[in-house]
């Protein structure tokens, strides 16, 4: 991903206006990969530009997230079932965001799965252990007793959590989140130019129609 400056921490909360009156199913994130009739998007309105650079030449989504915000956590779901049936030549990765202190041993859990290579795993027992099990990573001490829990050599956890590498990684987190003004979570940054979210698609499935056709627009 393009990095077009480096840029101060991300002070925002997590925002995510619900949708009045829409239900999203298993079946709309289906119908919304099929061959129906495609929505009619207009940038500006179900999504943005916003950086003056081009876009990517391969077609990529980013999802910024946290575990410590719940309307990502319900967005999984559908989520993997976009995954599925998405377009295949569309590319699918994950930022953790930093809005504030509290968030960033999430962001260090992510890139440690990441590096162990449990990220999948891991990934979904993060959300299920702060959403479902109430239980918070408040520090390195409660993520290092999460990831021991789960099978990981102590001694590997703590040559990872505050490595060179980790650390720079969510760096480089909190400076993205800042390059693509990410105000609130989730939301997505397509081709390294474009930026839409559930509130600004104004209902799942046109967020989904986002996701399947923004990507590959010439």
């Amino acid at each position: 991903m393009k990095i077009t400056k480096i840029l101060g921490a991300v002070g925002a909360i997590c925002l995510f206006t619900l949708f009045a009156g829409q239900a999203y199913t298993a079946s709309d994130a289906h119908s919304s990969t099929t061959a129906t009739p495609a929505v009619t998007l207009t940038e500006g309105k179900e999504y943005k530009s916003v950086v003056e650079t081009p876009a990517s030449e391969e077609p990529v989504i980013v999802e910024y997230f946290s575990y410590a915000c719940p309307h990502c956590y319900s967005m999984e779901a559908y989520l993997d079932k976009w995954k599925k049936q998405k377009p295949e030549a569309i590319t699918f990765k994950r930022v953790p965001v930093i809005f504030r202190d509290s968030w960033e041993p999430y962001a260090r859990a992510y890139y440690i799965a990441e590096h162990i290579g449990r990220l999948e795993e891991l990934h979904a027992k993060l959300f299920y252990f702060t959403h479902e099990e109430k239980k918070r990573i408040k520090n390195n001490r409660d993520l290092k007793a999460f990831f021991v829990a789960n099978g990981v050599d102590p001694k590997e956890f703590d040559g990872l959590v505050t490595s060179f590498v980790v650390d720079s990684q969510v760096n480089q987190a909190r400076q993205l989140a800042k390059q693509f003004q990410i105000t609130s979570t989730p939301m997505f940054i397509i081709n390294d130019k474009y930026q839409t979210s559930g509130s600004m698609a104004g209902d799942y499935n046109t967020l989904f129609e986002v996701l399947n056709q923004v990507p590959l627009k010439k």
